[in-house]
C-alpha cells in the first residue's frame, strides 16, 4: 500500500507538471484577480518541484470584454492556501514574478508586434482585500538593472460589474494607447543610448509616502554607471 501510494503520488506530480491543472482550477485563479481589478488568462497552472504552483503564459487585458492585451508575463508563481477554495474565500496569499519576462505591446491593435520587453523581472505581490500592493520590484530594460523599493497598489475598474450587473469598461483605451505610446518613445531613447564601460548601469527608484494618496508620494532616484554616449 505504501509503494502504491508514493507511485500515485508521484505520478500526481509528473502530470500536474506536464499536463496542469483543469479548467475549473484555471477559473479560480482568474476570479481571483478579476476581484481585485486585475483581468488575465493562461495556458496552464502546474505544479513546479521547485516553484510550487506557476501559472504560465499569463496574458493581462484591459477588461473583460478583452479588446485589449496589455501585457504578457511567461511565469507568475503564486502562494496559496487550496483549503479556502472549498469554503469559496480569497485563497491566493501572495504571486512571485521570479526571473520572469513582461513583454509590453507597443501597437494595441497588433499584440504580435514589436513590444516593449522587461526581462529577468522579480517582484512579490501581497493580495489585499480590494487591491494587490507589489513590493520590490528589480528587472532589466535594455542594458540597464533598475530596482524599486517600496509599496505599489495596482486597482482598476477591470472585470468590476456596476449596481446593474453590467460589466464595466476596465481600463479606458485611451489611456492605454497613450501609455504604449510613451513606452515606444522610451524604447527608441534607450536604443540610442551606448554603455562604454564594462559595468552595468543600474537605476534605484525609492518610493516613499502613503499609496492611497498619490499627491503625497515622493520618489528618489539613484543612477549608476560608467561612460555612456548617446547618438
Amino acid at each position: 500500500m505504501l509503494a502504491l501510494g508514493l507511485l500515485f503520488a508521484g505520478w500526481l506530480a509528473v502530470y500536474a507538471h506536464d499536463k496542469g491543472f483543469s479548467k475549473k482550477w484555471r477559473r479560480f485563479i482568474c476570479n481571483e484577480f478579476r476581484e481585485r481589478g486585475i483581468e488575465l488568462n493562461f495556458s496552464r497552472l502546474t505544479i513546479d518541484p521547485l516553484q510550487g504552483l506557476v501559472a504560465r503564459n499569463v496574458n493581462v487585458y484591459d477588461s473583460r470584454k478583452r479588446l485589449l492585451k496589455i501585457a504578457s508575463i511567461s511565469g507568475l508563481k503564486i502562494d496559496a492556501d487550496l483549503i479556502k477554495v472549498v469554503g469559496g474565500r480569497n485563497f491566493i496569499n501572495s504571486v512571485d514574478l521570479d526571473d520572469a519576462d513582461l513583454m509590453i505591446p507597443l501597437d494595441p491593435d497588433d499584440a504580435g508586434g514589436e513590444a516593449f520587453a522587461v526581462r529577468h523581472l522579480s517582484a512579490r505581490a501581497y493580495f489585499k482585500a480590494d487591491r494587490i500592493d507589489v513590493r520590490t520590484i528589480t528587472a532589466r530594460i535594455g542594458a540597464v538593472d533598475f530596482e524599486i523599493t517600496g509599496t505599489l497598489p495596482f486597482t482598476s475598474a477591470a472585470g468590476k460589474d456596476d449596481a446593474n450587473g453590467n460589466v464595466r469598461g476596465g481600463i479606458d483605451p485611451a489611456r492605454i494607447r497613450a501609455w504604449q505610446g510613451r513606452l515606444a518613445q522610451v524604447k527608441q531613447w534607450l536604443e540610442r543610448i551606448e554603455f562604454t564601460d564594462w559595468k552595468r548601469p543600474k537605476l534605484q527608484i525609492r518610493i516613499e509616502g502613503d499609496p492611497a494618496d498619490p499627491g503625497g508620494l515622493r520618489g528618489n532616484l539613484h543612477l549608476t554607471t560608467g561612460g555612456l554616449r548617446v547618438g
